[in-house]
């Protein structure tokens, strides 16, 4: 009795031990993707965690501003 409790306590610990740092991570990612809506004159600005892209539809630009680079 007391080494299949011990058992069962061991699989509950090593998949809370496992399944919280996929949560986070995931979690994590999601928000670094979370993308909000911002008019600007003339279009509009996609806004992220990571990059930025600009759509201007009179000029008929199109902006990406990221950390790393710019186009």
């Amino acid at each position: 009795m007391v080494d299949e409790l011990s058992w069962i306590l061991w699989s509950i610990g090593a998949a809370f031990a496992i399944g919280v740092p996929l949560y986070l991570y995931s979690e994590w990612k999601r928000y670094q993707l979370n993308t909000t809506v911002v008019r600007i004159p003339a279009g509009r600005r996609f806004k992220a965690h990571l990059f930025t892209v600009d759509m201007q539809r009179k000029a008929k630009k199109v902006r990406i501003r990221s950390r790393e680079a710019h186009f």
